[in-house]
């Protein structure tokens, strides 16, 4: 087996993200806050989601959690070096890649996954400036850091040119949310970026993010409000491919390919059988399993067929029933993320390695997920 490809893994921003600011835009750079280490009530139960974020980047009048030092949020996970989590030395996370027997990463950012930009012009700017940083940043990795471009939703037009930048600049996809900025990713509204993003043979990233005005929902310092606010970032995930499942876009971009990203993969299922009733109790009149009025039959669908059909990948995780989900998803559409860089409750560094020493998946299986689905999700060679 050749090395491992990594789909799922981050970046961690750092003023000079901010650097590459147009001179018109640099009223627009994110300021920085910062809280004392007291510990505050709910810290206990916070800890298994990454603890408390000790400084905050401050972006119009929304906030969003940022990593000071090292980027340790809490005291567990691998302990990474900042020079690989901020990128100030690309070297670094090379060797780390070497010491894990990974060949490519896919390299994501950690900013844009929960900040809500409200304002175009600031959303624009913003992205702007984190794509040509980031393409700095990997300029000089022989193609091993491999990353996804962030468009600015709101500005469809410097969107386009930002993929295509990107494009240029190493980027194998293009970073989304499940919903952006209140829409759901089958509205018309995103054809233009569909048609860049497959006219350049690149990837849509759905990872797993919510975006809320922060401020406004949780106690400001913490990273969630309560666990159950995961549920949040979750559900998005899940409506991103139930956008894409229920769709005609692999009619409208037939090569256009999806990966939906650090959510794990069993909820795959509850989407497939929720489909099914859908379909199958779409007329008028038909009712399932209904006491008193005559039931439908709900036709089973294929569900892997569908998955290839709508070149849907999914990443899994290393603690789920892997070999059942690859009966539903299909053995060429699951993939694998550590979430290397973070320290919260996506991270598994070593999940690689692990997913191949499973005895209950096949060998072939197991390279399929480490490494073959990954190349042909990308496009990589």
């Amino acid at each position: 087996m050749s090395g491992f490809i990594d789909a799922d893994t981050h970046v961690l921003e750092t003023d000079a993200s901010w650097d590459y600011l147009d001179p018109t835009e640099r009223d627009l750079r994110p300021k920085t806050i910062e809280f004392q280490d007291e510990v505050h009530s709910g810290y206990e139960q916070m800890r298994a989601f990454g603890g408390r974020s000790k400084q905050m980047w401050i972006i119009d009048d929304n906030v969003s959690r940022r990593h000071p030092g090292d980027g340790r949020a809490s005291g567990f996970g691998k302990e990474y070096q900042a020079e690989a989590m901020f990128l100030t030395d690309p070297s670094v996370r090379l060797r780390d890649m070497d010491e894990l027997g990974v060949d490519k990463q896919i390299v994501i950012s950690t900013f844009f996954i929960g900040a809500e930009l409200e304002r175009p012009i600031t959303e624009a700017a913003l992205t702007r400036s984190w794509n040509r940083w980031m393409a700095d940043r990997v300029a000089d990795s022989g193609g091993r850091l491999n990353w996804l471009v962030v468009p600015g939703t709101r500005t469809m037009e410097r969107a386009l040119q930002e993929i295509e930048f990107g494009r240029a600049n190493g980027a194998v996809g293009v970073m989304l949310k499940g919903v952006e900025h209140g829409m759901y990713l089958n509205d018309p509204y995103f054809y233009p970026l569909y048609a860049k993003a497959q006219e350049l043979d690149m990837t849509i990233g759905v990872h797993l993010g919510f975006a809320w005005r922060r401020a406004d929902v949780r106690d400001i310092s913490n990273l969630l409000p309560t666990p159950p606010a995961y549920v949040d970032n979750l559900a998005a995930l899940m409506k991103g491919f139930y956008a894409v499942l229920a769709s005609d876009l692999h009619t409208r971009f037939p090569r256009l390919r999806w990966v939906f990203l650090e959510g794990g993969s069993t909820w795959v299922q509850m989407i497939f059988q929720q489909h099914q009733r859908l379909i199958s109790t779409s007329k008028p009149g038909s009712f399932v399993n209904s006491g008193n009025r005559t039931s439908v039959t709900i036709d089973p669908l294929d569900t892997a067929e569908l998955m290839a059909e709508k070149k849907m990948y999914v990443a899994c995780e290393v603690d789920e029933e892997i070999a059942r989900i690859a009966s539903i998803t299909g053995r060429s559409q699951l993939i694998f993320g550590t979430d290397y860089g973070h320290n919260d409750v996506g991270c598994d560094p070593t999940g690689l390695e692990l997913v191949t020493k499973r005895e209950d998946l096949d060998a072939d299986l197991a390279q399929a997920i480490v490494r073959d689905n990954a190349l042909a999700a990308f496009a990589l060679h």
